[in-house]
């Protein structure tokens, strides 16, 4: 894999829902990519995707901001990229959906 990416929206706000989000990410991934998992909980709910190696990853981060924004996902909505092989400690970074990207080696405290 190239990259996982987790989409994270949280509760108490209108948007799409996680069905209807997870089985249009499938359709908007095609062979590019795969769900591997995701979950839901009071706080809200995530899905979690993996790049297939060799994609572009840049390419795609702009087009995932850009699907987010057409599927009318909640606004607080984000997504955090991992590049392949990465480990504790190493860099990642966040991406809001209706903002901009931050770059992270710890979760903020």
């Amino acid at each position: 894999m190239s990259a996982d990416v987790y989409i994270y929206c949280q509760a108490g706000e209108e948007g799409a829902a996680r069905a209807d989000l997870e089985y249009d990410l499938e359709a908007f991934l095609g062979p590019a990519g795969e769900i591997t998992g995701g979950g839901s909980g009071v706080e809200g709910f995530n899905i979690d995707l993996a790049l297939a190696a060799g994609e572009d990853l840049e390419l795609w981060i702009g087009r995932l901001k850009e699907f987010l924004q057409r599927a009318a996902v909640r606004q607080s909505t984000f997504f955090e990229v991992f590049p392949a092989g990465w480990e504790p400690g190493m860099e990642w970074r966040r991406f809001e959906v209706f903002g901009g990207e931050t770059r992270l080696t710890k979760r903020p405290t």
